[in-house]
């Protein structure tokens, strides 16, 4: 049982359809709708299947537009044409369930229609081209959104977009992949959370959520050469990315409204905010570690920092301040380098050396609470800072560094030229 509503041309041997250059095709179906032949839609393609266990099946042939948008909505899907035969050009592809509450899982193995989940596995997110837009879910979505094994985009040339207002669950050993090295892959929970401690990958990731991204428990992971990150959450919960691997660079923006904080690491390399004004409701920490003996600095760049509580950066080698740094009164600790006398404080993992000195080009105001600075290397503020006092705190001010032996030429030192202190 089921309708198909096409504007013109006859079906042929199963469903395929071929309209003139100004026509779409819609098809809707209550029973279940089978794809074997080209469906052509120069101005769109919707293809609807509302029946509650019944499955869109596109198993030959390919479903195009001429740079106009395709939308499949079905509960099953079995998409087993071969890559790249679902395309539209410069148009987005839109792929949902029927039932708008209705899990998706992305990378499941082996693809199961009795699951009461819409299963999309990696051959069949890779049939979808695009170089716009491939939308995952989207903003009339509900239900959840999981991550189950390795699923992985690889043909879509523009973005891509995974999208509920319910919840998104990377869940921990499974991963989500993006090969584009121009578009996003955009995770988007706006009423819900990002939650999980799987892994991400791609150029550019954007995470967007109300209730949280991550946890200090279970991370959202990212993993790269270097991730262009952007984060935004907009309610309660806390925004925790770590870089398993490679450098992290901020972009865009980078911000929690909420309490919870804000927690950014790299496990093995740099860390830098770029122009982003980066902003916490709570605590905010950056931790930029090291393995080996490559440098791997933190660079708080010109958009600063601003916090509702205790601001801790930690570099494993440099790190330098050159934007301004509040914490609303809370703690504000800097630590750059792993020296083995550095015993009573936190610092980033790192084989000990004696690389890490600290570049304050901005002002750090505390407030009241505490400015703690330590390196194995010095600790300089430049004297043609124009500014008022750098550091700012009627708390304590403690600097110190550990390394006995200079850097070459560089004889390690404290140089700090503008301080207000009343502690």
């Amino acid at each position: 049982a089921g309708l198909a509503n096409v504007p013109c041309c006859a079906p042929g041997p199963r469903l395929g359809f071929a309209p003139t250059s100004t026509s779409n095709v819609t098809l809707t179906s209550v029973g279940g709708m089978t794809l074997a032949h080209n469906v052509t839609g120069p101005t769109g393609v919707t293809l609807t299947d509302t029946g509650a266990s019944a499955v869109l099946e596109h198993s030959g042939g390919n479903i195009s537009t001429t740079n106009a948008n395709i939308s499949l909505v079905a509960d099953n899907m079995w998409l087993h044409s071969g890559s790249n035969t679902i395309t539209a050009g410069t148009g987005n592809i839109t792929v949902r369930p029927n039932n708008t509450s209705g899990t998706i899982r992305l990378g499941p193995t082996p693809y199961n229609t009795a699951a009461g989940s819409l299963d999309l596995d990696s051959s069949e997110l890779n049939a979808f081209g695009t170089a716009n837009t491939l939308i995952i879910g989207g903003a009339s979505h509900s239900g959840a959104i999981q991550t189950s094994g390795s699923a992985a985009f690889s043909n879509p040339a523009g973005n891509i977009l995974v999208a509920t207002n319910g919840n998104i669950n990377v869940q921990a050993s499974s991963s989500l992949s993006y090969t584009g090295t121009s578009g996003n892959l955009t995770l988007s929970a706006t009423s819900g959370s990002i939650s999980g401690g799987g892994s991400l990958t791609a150029t550019n990731v954007r995470l967007l959520a109300a209730n949280g991204i991550g946890s200090t428990a279970a991370p959202v992971h990212v993993a790269g050469t270097a991730t262009n990150l952007t984060a935004n959450n907009t309610a309660s919960g806390q925004v925790v990315v770590r870089a398993s691997s490679g450098d992290l660079n901020l972009v865009s923006s980078l911000s929690n409204t909420g309490t919870g904080g804000v927690e950014l690491s790299a496990a093995d390399g740099s860390i830098n905010s770029g122009t982003v004004a980066v902003s916490s409701g709570g605590a905010l920490s950056m931790i930029a570690n090291a393995t080996g003996t490559t440098a791997r600095t933190l660079t708080v760049g010109t958009g600063g920092l601003s916090a509702s509580g205790a601001v801790t950066l930690l570099s494993a080698d440099d790190l330098s301040i050159n934007g301004n740094v509040s914490s609303g009164g809370g703690a504000v600790t800097l630590v750059a380098g792993n020296a083995s006398g550095m015993t009573l404080v936190s610092k980033a993992t790192e084989p000990s050396d004696t690389d890490g000195g600290v570049s304050i080009n901005a002002k750090i105001v505390a407030g009241a609470g505490n400015i703690s600075i330590y390196a194995t290397e010095s600790v300089l503020q430049p004297n043609n800072n124009t500014s008022l006092a750098g550091l700012q705190t009627t708390g304590t001010l403690t600097v110190r560094t550990y390394n006995d032996t200079p850097q070459g030429a560089k004889i390690d030192r404290v140089d700090i030229d503008q301080i207000a202190y009343d502690g």
